[in-house]
């Protein structure tokens, strides 16, 4: 396949099928929008596998890490507490996740 062109199970024609062979619903005037949908999404399934930085991969790992160890904290916790406990609780649950992390008091240049 060329760079900048869609696989062939992407690439649709204007009667509603692929040139795979597969068929979308038939396109009605109001249809546009279907099309519209489908160029949406095969461009940004083409802007993801060719544009993606090449740390991306682990930033997204790591950020789904963070957020699934907050979200687990404030589970666990419940609301009403203040921040310094919550972040006290997040440094431990990053710490068994094997994630390295640095709360403000040591990150602040003082």
């Amino acid at each position: 396949m060329a760079s900048g062109t869609a696989p062939r199970c992407c690439q649709w024609t204007d009667n509603g099928t692929n040139l795979s062979g597969a068929t979308a619903a038939p396109l009605s005037p109001a249809g546009v929008r279907g099309r519209r949908t489908r160029f949406f999404v095969f461009f940004v399934s083409l802007v993801y596998t060719t544009c993606t930085h090449a740390l991306f991969n682990k930033a997204d790992e790591l950020s789904h890490v963070a957020i699934g160890a907050a979200i687990e904290v404030h589970r666990l916790k419940r609301p009403g507490l203040i921040e310094s406990i919550y972040e006290r609780c997040l440094m431990r649950e990053l710490d068994l996740r094997k994630i390295a992390a640095v709360g403000w008091w040591m990150a602040s240049c003082g």
